[in-house]
């Protein structure tokens, strides 16, 4: 393994040994600083694909509230985290009309979360 491959391997473990049985208030409010610190180790080496875990539990007021605070937080973080492309021009109207669908619609994510 080379360095970098070494430091996303460390970066990766932490992740995992911080969440795994990490046990979490139904109405948490924001992300723990241990949240921030790996997303911040991580972001530069893999896509952080946020998502809110347990979603089907809250309204949907309530995961629109907590998107909107979790994906502020991450910004102002300044984390960087993976966003769904733009359909290219010779894919077909289906794809590209699903790919629109999809960015705009209310997916669930934000952060990992348990």
């Amino acid at each position: 393994m080379n360095e970098t491959e070494k430091e996303a391997w460390q970066a990766f473990r932490g992740v995992v040994d911080g969440f795994l049985g990490n046990k979490r208030d139904r109405n948490y409010k924001e992300l723990k600083p241990l949240d921030v610190e790996f997303m911040k180790a991580l972001h530069s080496k893999v896509n952080i694909v946020p998502v809110i875990s347990k979603a089907d539990t809250l309204t949907i007021s309530e995961v629109k509230r907590l998107k909107k605070r979790i994906l502020e937080e991450i910004a102002g973080n300044e984390i960087q985290i993976y966003h769904l492309p733009d359909a290219d021009d010779d894919e077909d109207e289906d794809f590209k009309e699903q790919t629109r669908s999809l960015k705009v619609s209310n997916v669930n994510c934000c952060v990992l979360c348990a």
